[in-house]
């Protein structure tokens, strides 16, 4: 039951992280990079190992986007 809420939760955040990222706001990021740790886990412990593969990507290309864009925002 725990695992359904989670789920729908983490989904709405990531959505709500799309969007953020449309208006060019860096907290973004930091958004997906919390969805793609649960989505990990998540697919971890469900066997889903492929798609942990795809999570492991995400999350570095979010973690990535961090360092990239709040680089960006302390050179301004």
């Amino acid at each position: 039951m725990i695992f359904l809420f989670a789920t729908w939760f983490f989904s709405i955040l990531a959505v709500i992280g799309s969007i953020l990222n449309v208006k060019k706001i860096n907290t973004c990021f930091i958004i997906w990079t919390i969805c793609n740790i649960f989505w990990l886990i998540y697919d971890l412990i469900n066997h889903e190992f492929a798609r942990s593969i795809l999570d492991l990507v995400n999350l570095a290309t979010s973690t990535w986007g961090i360092f990239a864009w709040f680089k960006e925002d302390v050179e301004k």
